[in-house]
């Protein structure tokens, strides 16, 4: 049970790595403010949207100043950093011994790694003002939802990554959780950092009949033509309309935007569960018992307009498996 509040109007500040409308941060940001709404009977919100993908070399400097600034007038009791590239951020101003509280969602980059630099963690129990939810891509169980149907034979895995640095991080997070499987022979890796050689890579994908499924690690291309970065959602729009074999990126957002469907990462509960962490050191519950956990939950959704349109007849068991199905 939760302690009585210690704060009459708490101030809770959400430094988000990307967009409102990314597909990843959108439903963490909603399962953060639901804990909040659900749990605290008044609270004080703000947000700022760092945008990270779009703002990859000119301007992000200035937006990390102008943050910080709003934080400091903003004076939070906690501060809910989504993705890798805000949790830097706040690391390096406002990690120490009490409040501010750094509560972090979706992190990417290996614990073990930031805990070398900022000593913020003993095990997995917090020894100073940060704790928060490491994000799992589920990748394994996501290619075992393929492995009986469609993933037979001498298959290849293609692998479209960026050279931004969260898709590096991203990277090396699937080849640990793909460890020990014999999937990890079969991926082939595609670097892209422009929309031309995005396109090139769809071309050898399609001309590659070995090639049975794509991981979409791409989260940011430059459009050289329109000069502009093309982001998760572009990409995943583009990748639809010129693959029409199944791809996977861990988000349900992507399978509704046309991705053929498996298990994804719930990015709205995983949100959800930062800001149940969040209510509770709010609440007065000491830090130090409020330990890092691992995302808990993941969903099995399906875009069957997609599996129509590409002829693939899924099995009626795995369809049976689904959490979500979109129709249209």
């Amino acid at each position: 049970a939760l302690v009585c509040s210690v704060w009459a109007s708490p101030r809770v500040f959400v430094l988000a790595s990307y967009s409102p409308e990314d597909i990843c941060e959108d439903p963490e940001f909603r399962g953060v403010k639901s804990a909040l709404e659900e749990n605290l009977r008044e609270y004080q919100l703000k947000v700022f949207w760092l945008d990270s993908r779009r703002n990859r070399e000119k301007g992000f400097s200035t937006l990390v100043r102008e943050a910080l600034e709003e934080i400091k007038m903003f004076d939070p009791d906690v501060i809910v950093v989504l993705d890798d590239v805000a949790f830097q951020v706040a690391l390096e101003n406002f990690e120490g011994i009490g409040r501010p509280y750094i509560v972090f969602a979706g992190v990417n980059e290996p614990l073990d790694k930031y805990n070398e630099r900022y000593h913020f963690l003993r095990g997995r129990l917090p020894v100073k003002n940060v704790t928060g939810v490491y994000e799992k891509l589920f990748l394994r169980e996501a290619l075992d939802f393929y492995k009986d149907w469609w993933l037979k034979g001498d298959y290849k895995i293609a692998v479209l990554y960026s050279t931004d640095p969260v898709a590096e991080v991203v990277l090396d997070q699937m080849v640990q959780e793909l460890k020990g499987t014999s999937y990890i022979e079969r991926l082939v890796y595609f670097k892209i950092s422009t929309l031309k050689e995005l396109e090139d890579a769809v071309r050898k994908i399609k001309s590659d009949r070995s090639i049975k499924l794509y991981f979409e690690f791409a989260l940011s291309v430059r459009d050289e033509a329109a000069g502009k970065y093309l982001v998760v959602n572009d990409i995943v729009s583009y990748l639809t309309k010129k693959l029409c074999i199944p791809a996977i990126y861990p988000n349900l957002y992507a399978i509704k935007l046309g991705l053929l469907g498996g298990v994804v990462n719930d990015f709205y509960r995983m949100g959800k569960q930062a800001g149940f962490m969040a209510v509770k050191l709010i609440k007065g519950h000491p830090i130090r018992e409020v330990p890092v956990e691992e995302a808990h939950y993941f969903l099995v959704a399906i875009n069957l307009k997609r599996l129509k349109e590409c002829q693939l007849p899924m099995p009626e068991y795995l369809l049976n498996l689904a959490d979500v199905v979109f129709v249209r």
